[in-house]
């Protein structure tokens, strides 16, 4: 995928002022830097290194090139407002996070895929294949103004579990409950499952003593 393909990719996720950048170093930016440590002008959020800020190299040393994106944060005026303006939408953390995500889920994963399978998207021949496993993981964003926040997060607990013990949540071998009556329902057809090797239980479930016994052993 070149330069220009990128771009048209990343503006149809919605980002219109995208650029590709060579790797650096960037010393124009060394007395930049200097300039507002020596005024402190430092907020204490940025990587104390400037050797670091100036050269990508130092963190990301088998890179090629930068994908720079920019993200408008103005909405509107607020007259009585005393915060900065990009506090006034949504946590621009999770924002520009969630956009990330679809560059990695569109460019990055498909790229892994190809050296994995040994083909292209386009079901061209790349290679022989490269023996990996890949999964890719993708949650949605939940508005922390959510009327209901804690059924919207319980929708998405699976993908959460998922993440954070890199399993996928099957019914099978890897179980999740969240209710009394599907810790009946396990129980009631334990005989059933075969090759359980981990359940997943809501703090909000009492499990009986029998329940107890049995998904533990």
């Amino acid at each position: 995928m070149n330069k220009e393909e990128i771009k048209k990719l990343l503006q149809k996720l919605g980002l219109d002022t995208v650029g590709i950048a060579p790797i650096g170093p960037y010393e124009e930016l060394r007395k930049i830097l200097q300039d507002k440590a020596a005024k402190n002008l430092i907020t204490g959020m940025e990587e104390a290194d400037i050797e670091k800020r100036i050269n990508p190299k130092l963190i990301m040393e088998d890179a090629k090139s930068i994908i720079v994106c920019a993200f408008p944060y103005y909405i509107s005026e607020q007259y009585q407002s005393n915060i900065s303006r990009y506090c006034y939408g949504q946590d621009y953390h999770l924002v520009i996070k969630n956009k990330l995500n679809n560059i990695c889920e569109e460019i990055t994963y498909q790229r892994i895929r190809t050296v994995i399978t040994g083909k292209r998207q386009d079901g061209s021949e790349y290679s022989e294949g490269t023996p990996a496993n890949l999964k890719y993981y993708h949650t949605d964003f939940v508005p922390k103004n959510e009327e209901y926040l804690a059924d919207s997060l319980l929708n998405h607990v699976t993908e959460m579990i998922q993440l954070e013990h890199g399993v996928r949540i099957d019914d099978d071998s890897y179980i999740m409950i969240m209710s009394d009556d599907e810790a009946d329902e396990l129980e009631k057809k334990w005989s059933e499952y075969t090759d359980i090797k981990a359940i997943y239980v809501s703090q909000d479930v009492l499990l009986t003593a029998s329940q107890e016994a049995l998904f533990g052993s």
